[in-house]
C-alpha cells in the first residue's frame, strides 16, 4: 500500500509507524485509519517483528478525530457507527498484537490521540508532552475505549476528573499517575527509544509474546464488554443530542460553545 498519512518502516525486526498529517495535528480521518489498519495487519502477520513503535511527525502526537471530517458523519447514525467501528477495530488491532508496543509522545495527545496511546503497552513521553481527553469541551463523550482503558491505567477517580474537567495533564503528572512509564528530555528521546528497541530486539520473540499474553489475558473479556457499551452509547448520544452538534459548530466557527 502506498502510504500518505503514515510512514511505515521495519528495520531489524522493529516496526515503526509514524502518524504523518502534521498540518492537521495528525488528526484521524478515514484515510489515516485505513492506512493504520493496513500497516498493523502487516505487523501482525510477521513472525519476525519483536516490537512496534508508534510515534508522530510534527508538533502534536495527535489531536484525535478530524472534527471537520467527523462533522460530516455525525448526522447519520449509520455513517457514525461505521466510523467508530473502524476506529475501534484499529485500536483493538494495536492492543491485541502479539508483540509489545511502545507509543512515543511528543507534543500533545488529546481525545482520540489519547485513546490510541492507551492501546499501547508502554508509553514514553517527551518532557514537554501534554495529555487530555477533551471530548467534554465539544459536548462529546469518548468513543475509542478511553472510558475503560484510561480508568484501568490511572484509576477511576483520576480518569473521571480528567474527562469531566476537560483539562490537560503535563508529563510529570502523567508519570506520577502511570499514564506513561518514562519521561525523557526532548534531546534524549530518540536515543532512549533506540536503546530500548535494541534491548527488546536482543530478547526471545516467543518469550516477549508469551509475557504480553500473561499480563493482558485476564483483562480482555471485561474490556471488550465495556468498550462495546461505550461505542453504542457514543453513537446514540452523538447522533441524537444537540450538544455535540453545538460543540462541533463552535469549533468550526472558532467560538466558545454554549451548552445551556
Amino acid at each position: 500500500m502506498n502510504y500518505k498519512n503514515i510512514n511505515y518502516s521495519c528495520p531489524n525486526n522493529i516496526a515503526n509507524i509514524q502518524l504523518n498529517r502534521p498540518d492537521a495535528l495528525n488528526a484521524f480521518n478515514m484515510d489515516l485509519i485505513t492506512e493504520l489498519e493496513s500497516a498493523l495487519t502487516e505487523v501482525k502477520a510477521s513472525q519476525n517483528i519483536k516490537l512496534l513503535i508508534i510515534s508522530a511527525n510534527g508538533r502534536a502526537f495527535s489531536a484525535g478525530a478530524d472534527l471537520i471530517y467527523f462533522k460530516s458523519v455525525v448526522s447519520d447514525p449509520k455513517d457514525l457507527q461505521r466510523y467508530i467501528r473502524k476506529l475501534n477495530e484499529v485500536f483493538f488491532l494495536i492492543e491485541r498484537l502479539p508483540i509489545p508496543t511502545l507509543c512515543v509522545v511528543q507534543g500533545f495527545a488529546l481525545a482520540g490521540g489519547l485513546e490510541l496511546m492507551l492501546c499501547c503497552d508502554l508509553v514514553m513521553a517527551a518532557k514537554s508532552a501534554q495529555f487530555g481527553d477533551q471530548h467534554i469541551n465539544f459536548g462529546l463523550i469518548p468513543g475509542g475505549g478511553s472510558s475503560k482503558r484510561l480508568a484501568e491505567r490511572i484509576g477511576k477517580q483520576q480518569a473521571l476528573e480528567l474527562m469531566i474537567s476537560g483539562r490537560w495533564m503535563d508529563s510529570e503528572e502523567a508519570l506520577r499517575t502511570s499514564l506513561v512509564y518514562k519521561v525523557v528530555g526532548e534531546a534524549d528521546l530518540e536515543t532512549t527509544v533506540t536503546d530500548f528497541a535494541e534491548n527488546i530486539n536482543s530478547k526471545s520473540r516467543a518469550s516477549l509474546c508469551n509475557i504480553k499474553t500473561l499480563i493482558n489475558h485476564s483483562n480482555y473479556a471485561a474490556r471488550d464488554n465495556a468498550i462495546a457499551f461505550e461505542n453504542n452509547m457514543f453513537v446514540k448520544y452523538v447522533s441524537s443530542h444537540k450538544d455535540p452538534l453545538e460543540g462541533l459548530n463552535a469549533f468550526s466557527e472558532k467560538r466558545k460553545p454554549n451548552f445551556d
